[in-house]
Protein backbone atom coordinates (compact mmCIF):
# COMPACT_ATOMS: atom_id res chain seq x y z
CA UNK A 1 0.00 0.00 0.00
CA UNK A 2 1.26 3.36 -0.90
CA UNK A 3 1.43 5.86 1.78
CA UNK A 4 -1.09 8.68 1.42
CA UNK A 5 -1.13 11.79 2.86
CA UNK A 6 2.22 14.05 2.88
CA UNK A 7 5.82 12.63 1.73
CA UNK A 8 8.94 14.88 2.11
CA UNK A 9 11.66 14.26 -0.44
CA UNK A 10 14.42 15.86 0.83
CA UNK A 11 16.56 17.80 -2.59
CA UNK A 12 20.15 18.84 -2.32
CA UNK A 13 20.50 21.73 -4.82
CA UNK A 14 23.68 23.39 -5.81
CA UNK A 15 23.02 27.49 -5.09
CA UNK A 16 25.35 29.78 -7.10
CA UNK A 17 26.31 32.25 -4.70
CA UNK A 18 28.45 35.60 -5.11
CA UNK A 19 31.32 33.88 -3.76
CA UNK A 20 33.89 31.96 -5.82
CA UNK A 21 32.63 28.48 -4.26
CA UNK A 22 29.91 27.50 -4.36
CA UNK A 23 27.51 26.36 -1.14
CA UNK A 24 25.20 23.64 -0.57
CA UNK A 25 21.88 24.27 1.05
CA UNK A 26 19.33 21.54 2.02
CA UNK A 27 15.92 22.13 0.42
CA UNK A 28 13.14 19.99 1.60
CA UNK A 29 9.92 19.11 -1.06
CA UNK A 30 6.95 17.95 0.37
CA UNK A 31 4.35 16.35 -1.97
CA UNK A 32 1.11 17.08 -0.84
CA UNK A 33 -1.77 14.50 -1.46
CA UNK A 34 -4.87 17.13 -0.98
CA UNK A 35 -8.02 14.52 -0.97
CA UNK A 36 -6.35 11.67 1.31
CA UNK A 37 -8.04 13.15 4.35
CA UNK A 38 -11.46 13.01 1.59
CA UNK A 39 -10.93 9.52 0.49
CA UNK A 40 -9.26 9.85 -2.60
CA UNK A 41 -5.82 9.22 -2.66
CA UNK A 42 -4.20 10.39 -6.01
CA UNK A 43 -0.87 9.39 -4.95
CA UNK A 44 -2.03 5.96 -4.18
CA UNK A 45 -3.77 5.79 -7.52
CA UNK A 46 -0.89 6.71 -9.11
CA UNK A 47 2.43 4.50 -10.54
CA UNK A 48 4.65 7.08 -11.43
CA UNK A 49 5.64 11.00 -9.99
CA UNK A 50 7.29 13.12 -12.81
CA UNK A 51 8.58 16.18 -11.07
CA UNK A 52 9.97 19.19 -13.31
CA UNK A 53 11.32 22.07 -12.41
CA UNK A 54 10.51 25.73 -14.33
CA UNK A 55 11.91 28.88 -15.03
CA UNK A 56 10.40 31.75 -12.80
CA UNK A 57 7.07 30.58 -13.03
CA UNK A 58 4.55 27.19 -13.19
CA UNK A 59 2.79 26.72 -16.49
CA UNK A 60 -0.79 26.81 -16.82
CA UNK A 61 -3.33 24.40 -15.26
CA UNK A 62 -3.97 23.25 -18.42
CA UNK A 63 -0.66 22.33 -19.84
CA UNK A 64 0.20 20.42 -16.22
CA UNK A 65 -3.12 18.48 -17.07
CA UNK A 66 -1.91 17.72 -19.95
CA UNK A 67 1.14 16.20 -18.83
CA UNK A 68 3.34 19.03 -21.13
CA UNK A 69 6.35 19.79 -19.17
CA UNK A 70 8.66 20.28 -22.56
CA UNK A 71 9.04 24.22 -21.17
CA UNK A 72 10.81 22.51 -17.98
CA UNK A 73 14.47 23.24 -16.99
CA UNK A 74 14.21 20.01 -15.33
CA UNK A 75 12.36 16.36 -15.14
CA UNK A 76 12.79 13.25 -13.77
CA UNK A 77 10.23 10.30 -13.15
CA UNK A 78 10.54 8.13 -10.14
CA UNK A 79 7.90 5.38 -9.03
CA UNK A 80 4.88 6.75 -7.13
CA UNK A 81 6.35 5.15 -3.61
CA UNK A 82 9.58 5.99 -4.45
CA UNK A 83 12.34 8.76 -3.31
CA UNK A 84 13.34 11.22 -5.26
CA UNK A 85 17.10 11.58 -6.93
CA UNK A 86 19.34 14.01 -7.03
CA UNK A 87 18.49 16.81 -9.03
CA UNK A 88 21.57 18.61 -9.63
CA UNK A 89 22.58 22.12 -9.22
CA UNK A 90 20.02 25.34 -9.68
CA UNK A 91 20.93 28.61 -9.48
CA UNK A 92 20.04 30.87 -6.63
CA UNK A 93 16.59 32.01 -8.67
CA UNK A 94 12.79 31.44 -8.84
CA UNK A 95 11.42 28.35 -10.01
CA UNK A 96 8.17 26.67 -10.44
CA UNK A 97 8.35 23.07 -8.98
CA UNK A 98 5.60 20.63 -10.46
CA UNK A 99 4.67 17.48 -9.86
CA UNK A 100 2.69 15.32 -12.28
CA UNK A 101 0.98 11.65 -11.37
CA UNK A 102 0.71 9.47 -13.62
CA UNK A 103 -0.32 5.45 -14.29
CA UNK A 104 1.36 3.02 -16.13
CA UNK A 105 0.35 4.43 -19.24
CA UNK A 106 1.53 8.10 -18.27
CA UNK A 107 -1.91 9.03 -18.29
CA UNK A 108 -2.14 12.06 -15.80
CA UNK A 109 -4.22 11.50 -12.88
CA UNK A 110 -3.35 14.46 -11.15
CA UNK A 111 -0.99 17.68 -10.46
CA UNK A 112 0.35 20.36 -8.74
CA UNK A 113 3.11 23.10 -9.02
CA UNK A 114 4.93 25.55 -6.33
CA UNK A 115 7.04 28.81 -6.79
CA UNK A 116 9.48 29.25 -4.83
CA UNK A 117 12.85 31.42 -4.77
CA UNK A 118 15.70 29.74 -3.44
CA UNK A 119 16.96 32.68 -2.55
CA UNK A 120 14.78 33.11 0.46
CA UNK A 121 13.24 29.82 1.14
CA UNK A 122 14.64 26.27 2.35
CA UNK A 123 10.70 24.27 1.51
CA UNK A 124 8.69 23.86 -0.74
CA UNK A 125 5.09 22.37 -0.23
CA UNK A 126 3.50 20.88 -3.52
CA UNK A 127 -0.39 19.57 -3.33
CA UNK A 128 -1.28 17.46 -5.96
CA UNK A 129 -4.94 16.64 -6.59
CA UNK A 130 -6.75 17.72 -9.92
CA UNK A 131 -7.20 21.19 -9.48
CA UNK A 132 -10.59 21.25 -11.55
CA UNK A 133 -11.67 24.53 -10.02
CA UNK A 134 -8.29 26.72 -9.78
CA UNK A 135 -8.51 30.01 -10.09
CA UNK A 136 -6.85 32.86 -8.83
CA UNK A 137 -9.43 33.66 -6.16
CA UNK A 138 -9.48 30.72 -4.76
CA UNK A 139 -7.65 26.95 -5.70
CA UNK A 140 -9.22 24.10 -4.59
CA UNK A 141 -9.45 20.26 -5.44
CA UNK A 142 -12.96 18.24 -6.76
CA UNK A 143 -10.93 15.13 -5.64
CA UNK A 144 -11.73 13.45 -8.55
CA UNK A 145 -9.05 11.55 -10.57
CA UNK A 146 -8.13 12.73 -14.24
CA UNK A 147 -7.97 10.78 -16.99
CA UNK A 148 -6.33 12.61 -19.49
CA UNK A 149 -2.52 14.11 -21.08
CA UNK A 150 -0.18 11.61 -21.56
CA UNK A 151 2.97 11.98 -23.47
CA UNK A 152 3.36 14.45 -26.17
CA UNK A 153 3.93 13.28 -29.97
CA UNK A 154 6.51 12.14 -31.36
CA UNK A 155 7.54 11.18 -27.32
CA UNK A 156 5.83 8.02 -26.31
CA UNK A 157 5.57 6.29 -22.94
CA UNK A 158 8.43 4.01 -21.22
CA UNK A 159 8.14 2.83 -17.15
CA UNK A 160 6.10 6.09 -16.75
CA UNK A 161 8.11 8.74 -18.30
CA UNK A 162 7.62 10.12 -21.70
CA UNK A 163 10.58 9.33 -23.73
CA UNK A 164 11.80 9.21 -27.48
CA UNK A 165 10.97 6.14 -29.13
CA UNK A 166 13.81 3.13 -28.93
CA UNK A 167 13.04 2.21 -32.11
CA UNK A 168 14.05 4.76 -34.94
CA UNK A 169 11.35 5.56 -37.44
CA UNK A 170 11.55 4.13 -40.54
CA UNK A 171 10.54 7.25 -42.80
CA UNK A 172 8.27 7.40 -45.38
CA UNK A 173 4.88 6.66 -44.64
CA UNK A 174 5.24 5.32 -41.20
CA UNK A 175 2.36 7.11 -39.65
CA UNK A 176 3.84 8.40 -36.40
CA UNK A 177 2.04 10.86 -34.63
CA UNK A 178 3.75 14.12 -34.96
CA UNK A 179 0.97 15.95 -33.39
CA UNK A 180 -1.99 16.05 -31.15
CA UNK A 181 -4.47 17.74 -29.57
CA UNK A 182 -7.50 17.91 -27.92
CA UNK A 183 -10.73 19.93 -29.62
CA UNK A 184 -12.43 22.82 -28.24
CA UNK A 185 -14.48 22.79 -24.99
CA UNK A 186 -17.48 21.62 -25.27
CA UNK A 187 -20.66 24.21 -24.88
CA UNK A 188 -21.93 22.38 -22.12
CA UNK A 189 -20.46 19.53 -20.01
CA UNK A 190 -23.14 16.97 -21.19
CA UNK A 191 -23.45 18.51 -24.40
CA UNK A 192 -25.30 16.15 -27.24
CA UNK A 193 -22.69 15.97 -30.22
CA UNK A 194 -22.28 14.79 -33.62
CA UNK A 195 -19.92 14.42 -36.63
CA UNK A 196 -16.92 15.29 -36.67
CA UNK A 197 -15.50 15.46 -40.57
CA UNK A 198 -12.08 16.96 -41.66
CA UNK A 199 -11.00 17.79 -45.29
CA UNK A 200 -7.65 18.62 -46.08
CA UNK A 201 -7.57 22.33 -48.18
CA UNK A 202 -4.15 23.22 -49.82
CA UNK A 203 -2.97 24.93 -46.67
CA UNK A 204 -3.89 22.83 -44.31
CA UNK A 205 -7.20 20.78 -42.87
CA UNK A 206 -10.44 22.30 -42.08
CA UNK A 207 -12.20 20.43 -39.38
CA UNK A 208 -16.28 20.60 -37.89
CA UNK A 209 -19.08 18.97 -35.96
CA UNK A 210 -22.09 19.95 -34.25
CA UNK A 211 -22.91 20.29 -30.62
CA UNK A 212 -25.92 20.91 -28.68
CA UNK A 213 -27.35 22.15 -24.44
CA UNK A 214 -31.01 22.69 -24.26
CA UNK A 215 -32.19 24.80 -26.96
CA UNK A 216 -28.74 25.80 -28.04
CA UNK A 217 -27.47 23.84 -31.19
CA UNK A 218 -24.09 25.44 -32.88
CA UNK A 219 -21.71 24.27 -35.81
CA UNK A 220 -18.44 24.30 -34.67
CA UNK A 221 -15.31 24.71 -37.09
CA UNK A 222 -12.07 24.98 -36.48
CA UNK A 223 -8.43 25.27 -38.82
CA UNK A 224 -5.75 22.64 -38.31
CA UNK A 225 -2.80 24.03 -39.93
CA UNK A 226 -0.01 20.88 -41.00
CA UNK A 227 2.25 22.41 -38.14
CA UNK A 228 -0.01 20.66 -35.73
CA UNK A 229 -1.56 25.01 -34.48
CA UNK A 230 -5.12 24.66 -34.43
CA UNK A 231 -6.87 27.92 -34.69
CA UNK A 232 -9.47 29.29 -32.25
CA UNK A 233 -12.59 27.65 -33.00
CA UNK A 234 -15.99 29.82 -34.96
CA UNK A 235 -19.04 28.77 -33.62
CA UNK A 236 -22.62 29.46 -35.69
CA UNK A 237 -26.03 29.14 -33.83
CA UNK A 238 -27.72 26.80 -35.95
CA UNK A 239 -31.66 27.79 -34.30
CA UNK A 240 -32.08 24.22 -32.34
CA UNK A 241 -34.88 22.79 -30.06
CA UNK A 242 -34.16 20.83 -27.17
CA UNK A 243 -37.12 18.16 -28.62
CA UNK A 244 -34.73 17.78 -31.30
CA UNK A 245 -31.16 16.17 -30.71
CA UNK A 246 -28.41 15.93 -33.35
CA UNK A 247 -27.60 12.73 -34.21
CA UNK A 248 -26.45 12.20 -38.22
CA UNK A 249 -23.37 13.53 -39.59
CA UNK A 250 -21.61 16.66 -40.78
CA UNK A 251 -19.98 17.03 -43.91
CA UNK A 252 -17.14 19.08 -45.24
CA UNK A 253 -15.43 19.66 -49.24
CA UNK A 254 -12.67 21.23 -50.74
CA UNK A 255 -12.05 21.47 -54.38
CA UNK A 256 -9.99 24.10 -56.07
CA UNK A 257 -9.38 26.57 -53.28
CA UNK A 258 -12.80 26.86 -51.48
CA UNK A 259 -14.80 24.73 -49.22
CA UNK A 260 -18.17 23.71 -47.91
CA UNK A 261 -19.21 22.57 -44.14
CA UNK A 262 -22.86 21.32 -44.42
CA UNK A 263 -25.06 20.03 -41.42
CA UNK A 264 -28.71 19.43 -40.92
CA UNK A 265 -31.39 22.09 -39.32
CA UNK A 266 -33.93 20.60 -37.05
CA UNK A 267 -37.29 21.74 -37.65
CA UNK A 268 -38.20 23.86 -34.53
CA UNK A 269 -41.58 25.26 -36.28
CA UNK A 270 -40.36 26.46 -39.50
CA UNK A 271 -39.43 22.93 -41.12
CA UNK A 272 -36.20 21.28 -41.31
CA UNK A 273 -33.23 22.12 -43.51
CA UNK A 274 -29.50 22.45 -44.17
CA UNK A 275 -26.63 25.19 -43.08
CA UNK A 276 -24.26 25.94 -45.98
CA UNK A 277 -20.45 27.34 -44.86
CA UNK A 278 -18.15 28.35 -47.07
CA UNK A 279 -14.57 28.62 -46.42
CA UNK A 280 -11.37 29.70 -47.67
CA UNK A 281 -8.17 27.35 -48.14
CA UNK A 282 -6.83 29.04 -44.90
CA UNK A 283 -9.58 28.48 -42.93
CA UNK A 284 -11.63 31.37 -43.01
CA UNK A 285 -15.17 31.57 -42.98
CA UNK A 286 -17.10 33.54 -45.36
CA UNK A 287 -21.02 33.83 -45.84
CA UNK A 288 -23.03 31.50 -44.35
CA UNK A 289 -26.12 30.31 -45.45
CA UNK A 290 -29.57 28.08 -43.49
CA UNK A 291 -32.52 27.39 -45.85
CA UNK A 292 -35.32 25.21 -44.40
CA UNK A 293 -38.75 23.76 -46.15
CA UNK A 294 -41.57 23.67 -43.75
CA UNK A 295 -42.14 20.37 -45.64
CA UNK A 296 -40.02 19.02 -44.45
CA UNK A 297 -40.18 17.12 -41.66
CA UNK A 298 -36.95 15.45 -40.65
CA UNK A 299 -33.65 16.13 -42.77
CA UNK A 300 -30.45 13.49 -42.19
CA UNK A 301 -26.75 13.94 -43.55
CA UNK A 302 -24.86 10.25 -43.29
CA UNK A 303 -21.46 10.26 -41.01
CA UNK A 304 -18.64 10.65 -42.65
CA UNK A 305 -19.76 12.19 -46.53
CA UNK A 306 -22.30 14.39 -47.25
CA UNK A 307 -20.99 16.54 -49.56
CA UNK A 308 -18.39 16.16 -52.28
CA UNK A 309 -16.69 18.29 -55.09
CA UNK A 310 -19.31 18.69 -58.35
CA UNK A 311 -18.72 18.70 -61.76
CA UNK A 312 -18.57 22.67 -61.85
CA UNK A 313 -16.09 25.07 -60.11
CA UNK A 314 -17.54 26.21 -56.63
CA UNK A 315 -20.39 23.44 -56.99
CA UNK A 316 -21.16 20.71 -54.81
CA UNK A 317 -22.89 17.38 -54.90
CA UNK A 318 -24.81 17.06 -51.78
CA UNK A 319 -26.71 13.69 -50.81
CA UNK A 320 -28.91 13.52 -47.52
CA UNK A 321 -32.11 11.36 -46.42
CA UNK A 322 -35.21 13.63 -46.06
CA UNK A 323 -39.24 13.22 -44.76
CA UNK A 324 -41.83 15.14 -45.95
CA UNK A 325 -44.81 15.44 -43.79
CA UNK A 326 -46.12 12.90 -45.32
CA UNK A 327 -45.00 9.89 -46.30
CA UNK A 328 -41.38 7.59 -45.81
CA UNK A 329 -37.90 8.95 -46.09
CA UNK A 330 -36.29 8.70 -49.07
CA UNK A 331 -32.41 10.08 -50.50
CA UNK A 332 -32.22 13.01 -52.41
CA UNK A 333 -29.53 14.57 -54.62
CA UNK A 334 -28.81 18.14 -55.01
CA UNK A 335 -26.06 20.53 -56.76
CA UNK A 336 -24.94 23.60 -54.82
CA UNK A 337 -23.79 26.81 -56.47
CA UNK A 338 -21.63 28.44 -53.54
CA UNK A 339 -24.23 28.09 -50.79
CA UNK A 340 -26.99 28.09 -53.26
CA UNK A 341 -28.90 25.50 -54.53
CA UNK A 342 -28.14 25.18 -58.16
CA UNK A 343 -31.21 25.99 -60.02
CA UNK A 344 -30.43 24.39 -63.02
CA UNK A 345 -29.86 21.10 -61.82
CA UNK A 346 -33.55 19.10 -60.82
CA UNK A 347 -33.85 17.44 -57.65
CA UNK A 348 -33.02 13.64 -57.85
CA UNK A 349 -33.50 10.32 -56.26
CA UNK A 350 -30.24 8.06 -56.35
CA UNK A 351 -32.22 5.03 -54.74
CA UNK A 352 -35.36 5.43 -56.25
CA UNK A 353 -38.35 6.16 -53.93
CA UNK A 354 -36.98 3.31 -51.43
CA UNK A 355 -36.07 4.14 -48.10
CA UNK A 356 -32.33 4.18 -46.83
CA UNK A 357 -31.27 4.77 -43.39
CA UNK A 358 -27.85 7.24 -44.72
CA UNK A 359 -26.59 7.89 -47.67
CA UNK A 360 -22.67 8.74 -48.90
CA UNK A 361 -21.56 10.71 -51.77
CA UNK A 362 -17.54 10.81 -52.73
CA UNK A 363 -16.25 12.04 -55.91
CA UNK A 364 -12.76 12.50 -58.22
CA UNK A 365 -12.42 14.53 -61.42
CA UNK A 366 -13.08 11.39 -63.15
CA UNK A 367 -15.94 10.14 -61.23
CA UNK A 368 -18.99 10.41 -59.05
CA UNK A 369 -20.44 7.58 -56.40
CA UNK A 370 -23.09 7.42 -53.96
CA UNK A 371 -23.68 4.71 -51.08
CA UNK A 372 -26.26 3.77 -49.47
CA UNK A 373 -27.71 0.30 -47.49
CA UNK A 374 -30.83 -1.00 -49.62
CA UNK A 375 -33.17 -4.12 -49.46
CA UNK A 376 -33.46 -6.21 -52.45
CA UNK A 377 -35.49 -9.30 -53.28
CA UNK A 378 -32.37 -11.12 -52.16
CA UNK A 379 -31.75 -9.22 -48.94
CA UNK A 380 -29.89 -6.36 -47.27
CA UNK A 381 -26.90 -5.33 -49.33
CA UNK A 382 -24.68 -2.04 -49.50
CA UNK A 383 -25.11 -0.45 -52.80
CA UNK A 384 -22.23 2.13 -54.13
CA UNK A 385 -23.80 3.62 -57.94
CA UNK A 386 -20.61 5.05 -60.17
CA UNK A 387 -21.14 7.60 -62.84
CA UNK A 388 -19.18 9.95 -65.16
CA UNK A 389 -18.63 13.72 -63.58
CA UNK A 390 -17.92 15.42 -66.40
CA UNK A 391 -21.21 17.06 -66.01
CA UNK A 392 -23.88 17.63 -63.32
CA UNK A 393 -26.07 15.12 -65.18
CA UNK A 394 -26.84 12.43 -62.93
CA UNK A 395 -25.97 9.22 -64.74
CA UNK A 396 -25.48 6.22 -62.55
CA UNK A 397 -25.28 3.43 -65.08
CA UNK A 398 -22.46 1.12 -63.16
CA UNK A 399 -22.72 -0.42 -60.00
CA UNK A 400 -20.93 -2.90 -57.33
CA UNK A 401 -22.52 -4.02 -53.73
CA UNK A 402 -20.97 -5.32 -50.92
CA UNK A 403 -23.41 -8.27 -49.66
CA UNK A 404 -24.64 -6.81 -46.52
CA UNK A 405 -25.59 -3.56 -44.40
CA UNK A 406 -24.17 -2.06 -41.47
CA UNK A 407 -25.22 0.97 -39.24
CA UNK A 408 -22.19 2.93 -41.08
CA UNK A 409 -20.29 2.98 -44.04
CA UNK A 410 -17.32 4.74 -45.46
CA UNK A 411 -16.72 5.34 -49.16
CA UNK A 412 -13.58 7.62 -50.95
CA UNK A 413 -12.73 8.21 -54.58
CA UNK A 414 -9.41 8.60 -56.49
CA UNK A 415 -8.87 9.09 -59.94
CA UNK A 416 -11.12 6.43 -61.61
CA UNK A 417 -11.51 4.35 -58.74
CA UNK A 418 -13.06 3.87 -55.42
CA UNK A 419 -13.73 2.25 -52.25
CA UNK A 420 -16.58 1.47 -49.91
CA UNK A 421 -16.09 -0.03 -46.40
CA UNK A 422 -18.45 -1.14 -44.16
CA UNK A 423 -17.61 -3.01 -40.44
CA UNK A 424 -17.07 -7.12 -40.53
CA UNK A 425 -17.50 -9.18 -38.14
CA UNK A 426 -13.55 -8.58 -37.19
CA UNK A 427 -12.24 -5.49 -38.42
CA UNK A 428 -13.71 -3.92 -41.71
CA UNK A 429 -14.45 -5.29 -45.09
CA UNK A 430 -13.05 -2.54 -48.29
CA UNK A 431 -14.07 -3.21 -51.65
CA UNK A 432 -12.04 -1.20 -54.57
CA UNK A 433 -13.51 -0.69 -57.73
CA UNK A 434 -12.05 0.52 -60.91
CA UNK A 435 -14.86 2.60 -63.53
CA UNK A 436 -13.46 2.71 -67.26
CA UNK A 437 -15.66 3.28 -70.21
CA UNK A 438 -19.29 3.82 -68.20
CA UNK A 439 -18.69 0.18 -66.95
CA UNK A 440 -17.00 -0.67 -63.17
CA UNK A 441 -14.67 -3.64 -62.50
CA UNK A 442 -14.87 -4.55 -58.62
CA UNK A 443 -11.78 -6.03 -57.29
CA UNK A 444 -10.56 -8.11 -54.87
CA UNK A 445 -12.24 -7.22 -51.06
CA UNK A 446 -9.68 -6.97 -48.26
CA UNK A 447 -10.54 -7.53 -44.67
CA UNK A 448 -8.44 -4.64 -42.89
CA UNK A 449 -7.82 -4.84 -38.96
CA UNK A 450 -9.02 -7.20 -36.02
CA UNK A 451 -11.73 -6.94 -33.13
CA UNK A 452 -14.94 -4.76 -32.82
CA UNK A 453 -15.07 -1.94 -35.35
CA UNK A 454 -17.47 0.97 -33.75
CA UNK A 455 -16.66 3.56 -36.79
CA UNK A 456 -14.37 3.89 -39.53
CA UNK A 457 -12.89 6.39 -42.50
CA UNK A 458 -10.86 5.61 -45.47
CA UNK A 459 -8.70 8.24 -47.31
CA UNK A 460 -6.06 8.07 -50.28
CA UNK A 461 -3.05 9.76 -50.34
CA UNK A 462 -0.37 9.39 -53.49
CA UNK A 463 -0.84 5.28 -53.80
CA UNK A 464 -2.02 4.82 -50.38
CA UNK A 465 -5.03 3.52 -48.81
CA UNK A 466 -5.78 4.73 -45.45
CA UNK A 467 -7.90 2.78 -43.14
CA UNK A 468 -9.39 4.48 -39.75
CA UNK A 469 -11.09 2.60 -37.74
CA UNK A 470 -12.28 3.23 -34.34
CA UNK A 471 -13.38 1.08 -31.30
CA UNK A 472 -13.99 1.47 -27.80
CA UNK A 473 -10.95 3.29 -25.60
CA UNK A 474 -8.66 3.46 -29.05
CA UNK A 475 -7.99 3.99 -33.01
CA UNK A 476 -6.00 2.09 -35.36
CA UNK A 477 -4.97 3.56 -38.64
CA UNK A 478 -3.85 1.21 -41.36
CA UNK A 479 -1.85 1.61 -44.36
CA UNK A 480 -2.27 -0.49 -47.52
CA UNK A 481 -0.01 -0.04 -50.57
CA UNK A 482 -0.59 -0.45 -54.23
CA UNK A 483 -3.91 1.91 -54.08
CA UNK A 484 -3.54 2.01 -58.03
CA UNK A 485 -2.39 -1.77 -58.22
CA UNK A 486 -4.28 -4.95 -56.51
CA UNK A 487 -4.63 -4.05 -52.63
CA UNK A 488 -5.25 -7.41 -52.06
CA UNK A 489 -1.85 -8.68 -52.50
CA UNK A 490 -0.67 -5.80 -50.45
CA UNK A 491 -0.22 -6.72 -45.99
CA UNK A 492 -1.40 -2.99 -44.00
CA UNK A 493 1.23 -1.38 -41.84
CA UNK A 494 -1.26 -0.54 -38.60
CA UNK A 495 -0.44 2.17 -36.16
CA UNK A 496 -2.51 2.31 -32.49
CA UNK A 497 -3.06 5.15 -31.11
CA UNK A 498 -1.87 5.47 -27.39
CA UNK A 499 -4.79 6.01 -24.55
CA UNK A 500 -3.30 9.52 -24.00
CA UNK A 501 -0.75 11.91 -25.80
CA UNK A 502 -0.56 14.80 -24.77
CA UNK A 503 -4.17 16.98 -24.57
CA UNK A 504 -5.40 13.84 -26.41
CA UNK A 505 -7.32 11.18 -24.78
CA UNK A 506 -9.05 8.32 -25.80
CA UNK A 507 -10.10 6.75 -22.35
CA UNK A 508 -14.06 7.44 -22.92
CA UNK A 509 -13.96 7.59 -26.92
CA UNK A 510 -16.54 4.94 -27.35
CA UNK A 511 -15.43 4.33 -31.43
CA UNK A 512 -18.07 5.25 -32.96
CA UNK A 513 -17.47 9.37 -34.00
CA UNK A 514 -14.11 9.54 -36.39
CA UNK A 515 -13.22 11.19 -39.30
CA UNK A 516 -9.68 11.38 -41.40
CA UNK A 517 -8.15 13.33 -44.31
CA UNK A 518 -4.77 13.09 -46.21
CA UNK A 519 -2.90 15.62 -48.18
CA UNK A 520 1.24 16.72 -48.36
CA UNK A 521 2.79 14.69 -46.21
CA UNK A 522 0.32 14.38 -43.36
CA UNK A 523 -3.01 12.23 -42.26
CA UNK A 524 -5.02 13.96 -40.41
CA UNK A 525 -7.78 12.04 -37.71
CA UNK A 526 -10.42 13.56 -35.52
CA UNK A 527 -12.79 12.32 -33.28
CA UNK A 528 -15.63 12.90 -31.16
CA UNK A 529 -15.38 10.81 -27.22
CA UNK A 530 -19.07 10.08 -27.63
CA UNK A 531 -22.64 11.30 -28.45
CA UNK A 532 -23.76 12.30 -25.14
CA UNK A 533 -20.73 13.23 -22.86
CA UNK A 534 -20.67 12.73 -18.80
CA UNK A 535 -18.86 16.03 -16.97
CA UNK A 536 -15.74 14.59 -17.33
CA UNK A 537 -15.62 13.75 -21.06
CA UNK A 538 -13.45 15.70 -23.59
CA UNK A 539 -15.08 16.58 -26.40
CA UNK A 540 -13.02 14.56 -28.58
CA UNK A 541 -9.64 15.24 -30.46
CA UNK A 542 -7.04 15.33 -33.33
CA UNK A 543 -3.67 14.18 -34.86
CA UNK A 544 -1.67 14.48 -37.26
CA UNK A 545 0.69 11.56 -38.63
CA UNK A 546 3.41 11.37 -40.75
CA UNK A 547 3.34 10.20 -44.02
CA UNK A 548 6.24 11.84 -46.02
CA UNK A 549 7.49 10.87 -49.71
Amino acid sequence: MRKAGSVALLLFLGLVVSSSCAKQRAVTIELLDACASSGTSFREAADFVQFAVFPNACPGDDKLAAGDTRGAKQTWTVAADGGLPDVGDLPQSKFGFAVILRDKECTVLGYGCTVADLESISGVKIAACDWSNHDEAAARCNCQLLKGGGCFPPTVCQEGACKKPTTPDPGGCSLVIEQAGALPTPIAPTARLSGPSIVATDDGFMLGYRDQSGDTLRAVAAFLKDDGELTPAQNFDLGGCSNQLPEDGVGMAFAGGSGMMTTSLPDCGQGAGAVFIPFKSNGQIEQASGPRNKAFKNLWMGQGGAIAPAAGAGDWELVYRVQHEAGSPWIERVVLQGAAFKGTVPIAKPFGDEDAVYSLVATSPQLRAFLAPVQTEGGSITVIKVGDRSSDTLDLSAEFALPQTAPWAALVAWNNRVAAAIPAGVGMTIQPAEFTGGAISPKASVLIGAGTVSGGALAVLRNHLLVAQGRSGGITVHRVDGADGLLANKAAVSMDFPASFGPANLTTFDGVRIAMAAARNRVAVTWITKATLESTDPTGGWALLRCAE
